[in-house]
């Protein structure tokens, strides 16, 4: 989540400690959390492999 909050994609950083705290404390459901979970996994694969073509390049 905290790639999220780094990105420029707009998401606040409180606003993603606050869902996750939420969802600990059983007020949020895990679709939200699984979901930005997924982007926040698809982004840092993207940035791995662009470190890693920038190296071989």
């Amino acid at each position: 989540m905290e790639l999220l909050g780094e990105s420029s994609l707009g998401f606040d950083r409180r606003g993603l400690a606050d869902i996750m705290a939420s969802f600990e404390a059983g007020r949020a459901g895990w679709r939200p959390v699984w979901a930005l979970a997924v982007l926040a996994l698809w982004m840092e694969r993207r940035r791995v492999g662009a470190r890693t073509v920038a190296v071989e390049g």
